[in-house]
């Protein structure tokens, strides 16, 4: 005979990091005869997991104890009930006959049982009846299993029972829901359910100290008293109430072990996993649990052991005061995203940020793929259900996927697998959080992506509720931070939108296309010379924005032409003049964003080889690296995107020839480390011109064209 425990706790099931050692499944007990005979006891949420594991074919016995929800809810789950290669026995007290049709009649469940694919027999039993089981007909090897009444107080038709089991010369007992109180009735009818047991297990929900009268359960200080009493050779207490924890359990049980050394009675707290042999405890030999048990126990202590360092609120306060002491979003971002990759163990990342009505795929992180790489796709999505974003932002809450790919039929949202197909990544499991601001207005999204098993880094599993937990309390507290940024950048906003609105030369198009591929370039460039990620992640947002204004000063070139002093000054001179109207208008602004903007307005149109101009002659031209790195990749990325889209008076040319001419004025007018990295970062120009680069573009020689 071998006893396997599936679900141990009783009222709920659990599912939290701290009862997880023990087990958060309700109740379900699997006996295996030597003949074969497989049976179980009650149908909690553990009879889920044990029809998983079985054969493909076969035969089970299903005994309920009673009809609570806690010992009936895992039925419909059980896999042979909708195998027609298992026939199923199930077995419920006399006087409720209801069951199991009557799971359908109130809509617990979808089908009629009649209409499931397994072969089920349902049958009715009474206190006091014994059925006998045999592997095959006229088999020697018969099972009895003898119903008795238990006392669980208040429950209908008093139809509660508990089983007692004969088989291979050893005595198994299952005492369902029993509450032994003081009554000298109930005390000798419950030594006698346990008299001579070679295993028993029993209702121990509580201790003597939180004992609840007339609930229908036992103290396990009671259990251990009459078991001595009935010669039980192992007592297991099981059904444990919800609110017990695994350390609770686990100090429970080291006391058993100390109090239990060298007595007759064994006295074991009931774990998920635990499998049970009477010829082993004849052996003297102690109970064992699966490998696979065990395994699932390792990681459980190990991710329980990080959870309790993230759980401190040390860590988070210390965090959260170190991204507010930073300015720009884009390290914000990067590092709350980074944060929840390690608290998850997740293999990649990306932040969905909002504009307007649409999500745009604005930040990605990605083991596989390359570290804290931006993916400049010009990927939108619309805040709607159709995609996963989309449903996150739209419904203000978040969502954990076991795996996109295996959505259920029905879902109001979708997985758009575009990245993956663009970059041979392959997401499975997905937990997706909004941030949420002032208001509960959504200003973007986190999806945290392939929670990798510790023990096992190739295998990738669900993120927790605990996970969920974590992550969201940290997203709830950096959006209000990013409210606040989001103020701080509005000046520059106010700017860009005026340059928009008076510049006719260029689009807002440009000025957006220049900072991302400005952004892109400057992390190749701080890579490749050693630059640490808080340097990058810090100053690469600023950049975005900085050189978006590069051109500012153009706002003001017909003012200054019209201007008394400079009449006469021809359109061709004054905008020689924007370098330094706009390092003037961004002087008076303050922050990091505007002082690195006021830099590359002033420089931007410096040469390498010292040729270009800054405004006027008293400024003085600069060359090589004493022009400032930003404003030299500013230079790169704002001709780069002249040559591609053309402007008026210059022709587009291909993308091909545009890195061709690059490598032609490298040493004269640009950076030629930085046209080096211009061709390491190919693949990200493609995705940021790819409205582009797929048109027919007559491609014309660089020297006809003009140069900014």
């Amino acid at each position: 005979m071998e006893v396997l425990l599936h679900g141990v706790r009783g009222s709920t099931p659990t599912a939290t990091s701290d009862t997880a050692q023990y087990g958060g499944n309700t109740t379900c007990i699997e006996l295996l005869t030597d003949s074969g005979i497989r049976i179980f006891f009650d149908a909690g949420t553990g009879l889920r997991e044990a029809g998983i594991n079985l054969p493909e074919s076969g035969q089970a016995h299903v005994f309920i104890s009673h009809g609570h929800t806690d010992h009936i809810a895992g039925l419909w789950f059980f896999r042979p009930i909708h195998s027609p290669s298992w026939k199923t026995w199930l077995y419920f007290p006399e006087g409720l006959e209801t069951l199991p049709g009557g799971l359908y009649t109130i809509g617990q469940i979808p089908i009629p049982f009649e209409n499931v694919k397994g072969n089920i027999e349902v049958r009715y039993v009474r206190a006091g009846e014994t059925v006998t089981i045999a592997p095959e007909a006229d088999s020697p090897d018969t099972v009895t299993v003898e119903a008795f009444k238990a006392n669980h107080a208040g429950y209908p038709c008093n139809a509660s029972l508990g089983f007692k089991v004969r088989a291979d010369d050893a005595l198994f007992v299952y005492t369902g829901d029993h509450e032994i109180t003081a009554e000298p009735e109930i005390v000798g009818a419950t030594i006698d359910m346990l008299q001579e047991a070679d295993i028993a297990i029993v209702d121990a929900q509580y201790n003597r100290t939180d004992y609840i009268a007339g609930f229908g359960h036992s103290t396990w200080e009671d259990w251990i008293d009459l078991a001595r009493q009935a010669n039980v050779k192992q007592l297991v207490l099981s059904h444990h109430d919800p609110q017990r924890t695994d350390t609770q359990l686990g100090d429970l049980e080291r006391d058993f072990f100390e109090k239990n050394a060298g007595g007759e009675l064994q006295t074991i707290v009931a774990r998920e996993g635990l499998k049970l042999d009477p010829a082993r405890h004849r052996q003297g030999k102690t109970p064992v649990h699966s490998a696979k048990w065990k395994e699932q126990q390792e990681r459980i202590s190990r991710m329980n052991w990080r959870f309790e360092n993230w759980r401190s609120n040390n860590w988070m306060l210390d965090f959260l005061d170190e991204l507010s002491a930073h300015t720009d979003r884009g390290f914000i971002l990067d590092h709350i995203l980074a944060k929840c990759r390690e608290i998850t163990n997740a293999q990649a990342g990306t932040i969905y940020l909002v504009d307007d009505d649409e999500l745009v795929f604005s930040y990605v992180q990605n083991d596989l793929m390359g570290e804290n790489r931006e993916v400049y796709s010009g990927f939108r999505l619309q805040i709607s259900d159709d995609s996963i974003a989309g449903h996150v932002a739209n419904n203000r809450k978040l969502l954990n996927i076991k795996n996109v790919y295996e959505l259920p039929a029905d879902a109001p949202y979708r997985f758009n697998d575009r990245y993956d197909s663009e970059s041979g990544f392959k997401t499975r499991s997905m937990l997706a959080l909004p941030f949420l601001g002032i208001g509960n207005r959504v200003s973007g999204v986190l999806q945290l992506i392939n929670c990798l098993n510790p023990d096992n880094m190739e295998e990738v599993i669900p993120f927790s509720p605990e996970m969920e937990q974590v992550c969201q309390m940290l997203t709830q507290k950096v959006s209000v931070i990013l409210e606040r940024k989001k103020a701080d950048e509005s000046t520059i906003k106010v700017l860009l939108f005026v340059a928009d609105t008076l510049n006719d030369e260029e689009t807002p198009e440009h000025a957006r296309r220049v900072g991302d591929v400005a952004a892109a370039l400057f992390q190749t460039w701080a890579e490749r010379n050693g630059r640490d990620r808080e340097y990058i992640t810090s100053r690469k947002g600023h950049l975005r924005h900085a050189a978006m204004l590069h051109d500012i000063g153009k706002i003001g070139v017909l003012n200054y032409m019209y201007s008394i002093e400079n009449m006469g000054v021809t359109k061709a001179d004054a905008m020689r003049m924007h370098p330094a109207l706009g390092a003037g208008l961004l002087r008076e602004i303050a922050g990091e964003t505007a002082e690195m903007a006021r830099e590359i307005a002033h420089h931007h149109h410096q040469r390498w080889d010292g040729k270009g101009y800054v405004s006027s002659e008293e400024d003085g031209a600069l060359s090589g690296a004493d022009i400032p790195v930003e404003a030299r990749i500013t230079s790169v990325a704002d001709n780069f995107d002249v040559m591609i889209t053309g402007q008026i008076g210059v022709p587009a040319i291909s993308f091909e020839a545009a890195l061709n001419e690059l490598n032609r004025q490298r040493g004269s007018l640009f950076d030629p480390e930085l046209v080096e990295c211009m061709h390491e970062i190919k693949d990200t120009l493609r995705a940021i011109y790819s409205d582009y680069i797929e048109k027919k573009l007559e491609v014309k020689p660089w020297s006809s064209l003009k140069l900014k």
